[in-house]
C-alpha cells in the first residue's frame, strides 16, 4: 500500500530512541499494553524479537534480563520468539518464529546490531509480517538497534563507528514506507552524550558524519531523529501521533531541523509535512514550546542520562547529610542509591553507570562508616574539657613546685586510660587507641 490511509490499520507503532527496559519508559510501555489489552481482552501473546542480539555470547541473558523487566514492571510475561542465525532459515525455527509474530498482540525488539538483524530478516519479509500485526489493534515496539531498521535507509552503526568503514547506509525493512508511502531514516541515540570529549550524537555518528549521510538521502527522504529514554507513537486507527518520554523527537532535512518536545499530539500526516512547511524557515527550536512548564521540560532532557543524574543528586543529597552529622539520612541516601540502581539492572544500554553507581555505594558505606566512627565513638571530644581542668590544676602543683602531687594526677589520668606527656611546647594527652589529642600550655 502506498499509505496508511489507504488501508484499514487498527494498531500502535512505537519507535524508541533507548531506555527500552530502563524505569524511564515504564509508563509508555503500560500505556501501549492497556490499549491492546482493551482491545483484545484477555487474548494477548507478547513477545521479544531476539534477532538484533543473536550473534551476542550472552543473548540468553539478554532475553531473561527483558523477560525480567516487563514482569517485574509491568507484570506481564514476555515469551521469546527466537530467530537468531541465517542457518535457521527454512527450518522449524523459522515457523515458530513466524508463528508467534503473527499471533503477537505486542512485539517487542531492541539492542543489538541493525545490519546484522537485516542480513538475517532479509528472506523473510518482515515488514509485511509486522503489517499484518499493526492490521488489527495490535502493538509493535521497536528500540535502538530494532528502531534503526523501520525505515527505508538503515544505519550501520558498528561497521562505521567501531570498524571505520566509509559512511554509507544500508537498506532497511522500508515497513515505515509501507504504512506511510514516505522515505524515512530513523535515527536514535538522537541526543547520545557517551563520547564525553568527542561527538556521539546521531546514533554516535556525530555532526560531521551526520553531515555527509544526510546529503547521501535522496531529496524527499528525512531523518527522524529520537532522543534517548523518548520515542513516538503512531496510532494508525486515530491517525495520530503522540511524543513520549523525556526526550525530543527530531525531524531533520537539508540541514535544517525541526525538534517536538514530549507530550505533542499531532495528525500523521502533519508530522510527516513538518518538514517541508518549515524547512525554508530554518526553525531549529522546539515547535511545542509554548509555556515555562514546557522549558522546564527541555532543560531538563539537556542535561543528560537520567541515571547519572540521579546518581549526581543522590551523592549530592548524601554529602549534605554527612556534612551536617545526620547519618540516618545519609544511610537513606545509600538504601534509595542502592534501590535506584536495582531498577536500572534490566536496562539493555547500561554501559559502565550501573559499574560506577555500585562503586559509589561502597564509596558512600565507607564514608558514613568512617565519619559516624570519628564523630559519634570518638570519646576525646567528650572529656576533653575535663581532662583540661585537671591538667591544669596538675600545671599549677607542678609551677608551685608541689611535684608528689603532680605525679598523683598524672598517674591518676594514666589509670583511666589518658596518657600525659610533657615537652618543652607544654602538655598534650591522648585517649589510648584514640585519634584526637588536646595540648595544654
Amino acid at each position: 500500500m502506498s499509505s496508511m490511509t489507504s488501508a484499514s490499520a487498527q494498531g500502535l507503532l512505537c519507535i524508541m530512541g533507548s531506555g527500552e527496559t530502563a524505569p524511564t519508559m515504564v509508563k509508555v510501555h503500560r500505556s501501549l499494553i492497556s490499549a491492546v489489552e482493551e482491545a483484545r481482552g484477555s487474548q494477548t501473546l507478547y513477545n521479544i524479537l531476539d534477532t538484533p542480539y543473536g550473534f551476542q555470547e550472552n543473548a540468553d541473558e539478554l532475553s531473561q534480563r527483558a523477560q525480567e523487566y516487563f514482569q517485574t514492571s509491568l507484570n506481564r510475561r514476555f515469551e521469546v520468539a527466537s530467530l537468531r542465525t541465517v542457518s535457521q532459515i527454512g527450518t522449524v525455527d523459522q515457523d515458530s518464529f513466524y508463528d508467534k509474530l503473527t499471533r503477537s498482540s505486542y512485539v517487542f525488539a531492541g539492542p543489538g546490531s541493525p545490519t546484522y538483524a537485516l542480513r538475517v530478516w532479509k528472506d523473510l519479509e518482515l515488514s509485511s509480517l509486522l503489517s499484518k500485526v499493526l492490521s488489527s489493534r495490535r502493538v509493535v515496539t521497536f528500540s535502538s538497534a530494532a528502531a534503526l531498521t523501520l525505515g527505508s535507509y538503515t544505519l550501520p552503526v558498528y561497521e562505521i563507528y567501531k570498524a571505520g568503514e566509509d559512511l554509507r547506509w544500508e537498506s532497511g525493512l522500508g515497513l515505515l514506507d509501507k504504512l506511510f508511502g514516505r522515505k524515512i531514516a530513523v535515527v536514535p541515540h538522537y541526543n547520545n552524550q557517551e563520547g564525553g570529549t568527542h561527538d556521539t550524537r546521531y546514533c554516535y555518528m556525530g555532526e560531521r558524519r551526520i553531515s555527509v549521510l544526510e546529503r547521501e538521502l535522496p531529496e524527499d527522504a528525512f531523518i527522524l531523529g529520537i532522543d534517548e529514554h523518548s520515542g513516538v507513537i503512531f496510532d494508525l486507527k486515530s491517525q495520530s501521533i503522540e511524543t513520549v518520554g523525556i526526550g525530543l523527537i527530531t525531524i531533520r532535512r537539508a540541514g535544517s531541523s525541526l525538534q517536538i518536545t514530549p507530550g505533542t499530539t499531532m495528525p500523521i500526516s502533519e508530522f510527516l509535512n513538518l518538514h517541508r512547511e518549515e524547512e525554508a524557515k530554518g526553525n531549529l527550536s522546539p515547535v511545542n514550546v509554548a509555556n515555562d512548564e514546557d522549558k522546564e521540560v527541555v532543560d531538563l532532557i539537556q542535561r543528560g542520562e537520567p541515571l547519572e543524574e540521579e546518581l549526581l543528586r543522590l551523592q549530592g543529597e548524601f554529602e549534605e547529610a554527612i556534612d551536617a552529622g545526620n547519618f540516618l539520612d545519609a544511610a537513606k541516601k545509600i538504601l534509595e542509591l542502592e534501590g535506584t540502581l536495582k531498577e536500572w539492572e534490566t536496562d539493555s544500554l547500561m554501559s559502565d553507570i550501573n559499574k560506577r553507581g555500585r562503586a559509589q555505594v561502597r564509596s558512600m558505606i565507607l564514608r558514613l562508616g568512617q565519619t559516624s566512627t570519628e564523630r559519634v565513638f570518638d570519646p576525646s571530644e567528650t572529656i576533653a574539657p575535663y581532662v583540661k581542668f585537671i591538667l591544669e590544676e596538675r600545671e599549677k602543683a607542678r609551677a608551685s613546685k608541689n611535684f608528689e602531687r603532680s605525679d598523683q594526677i598524672r598517674d591518676l589520668l594514666t589509670s583511666l586510660g589518658i596518657e600525659v606527656q610533657d615537652s618543652p611546647q607544654g602538655t598534650s594527652w591522648s585517649l589510648k587507641d584514640a585519634i584526637v589529642s588536646s595540648t595544654v600550655n
